[in-house]
């Protein structure tokens, strides 16, 4: 569930809450929480999460236990293309990195994922204990609708995404 939005009548007159659901294959939908909770007790395969505090997405130790898994980047271009300069606040590629992203990111002027310019890394967000590739695979198709192409001497790059353009897809 990715956000609960206000709690109504049903026509029963019973409470009834609007959910933004995202399904583990990335496609999203606004439902009632009274229908996805009927859609769950159907299947028998069905999962649901009972704990109510499993603990923080994002913290600033790491226990023993955890096992790195690679390192999510958001980068920011410093092309001179007039669309990046215009909108650098709001371009951002994202991707997921096992090794350091400095290592990544040291000859992006010969790099056709980064327009061909220097880039500076926006945020950084160390994995653990979860498929990075699988997870990299999520965040573009969430981002998919926001998803720019750069164009520079006839060389097309890779995936950015424009941040605004992204929140307003969420925010419908």
């Amino acid at each position: 569930m990715a956000e609960k939005g206000r709690q109504s009548l049903t026509r029963d007159g019973k409470k009834d809450t609007r959910l933004r659901v995202i399904f583990d294959n990335g496609t999203g939908n606004k439902m009632l929480m009274g229908s996805l909770q009927r859609a769950l007790y159907k299947d028998d395969v069905g999962r649901r999460i009972t704990e109510v505090m499993s603990g923080p997405l994002f913290v600033d130790y790491t226990a023993e236990t955890n096992e790195a898994s690679g390192k999510i980047h958001v980068l920011r271009s410093h092309s001179t293309l007039p669309f990046v300069v215009e909108n650098r606040h709001l371009l951002h590629k994202i991707g997921i990195i096992n090794a350091k992203v400095e290592q990544r990111i040291r000859i992006p002027q010969l790099d056709s994922t980064f327009p061909m310019a220097e880039v500076e890394i926006a945020a950084t967000y160390q994995l653990y204990n979860i498929n990075s590739q699988k997870l990299e695979i999520l965040i573009h198709r969430i981002f998919e609708s926001a998803r720019v192409e750069l164009e520079k001497d006839s060389i097309i790059t890779r995936s950015f995404y424009n941040s605004q353009e992204a929140s307003l897809k969420c925010s419908d």
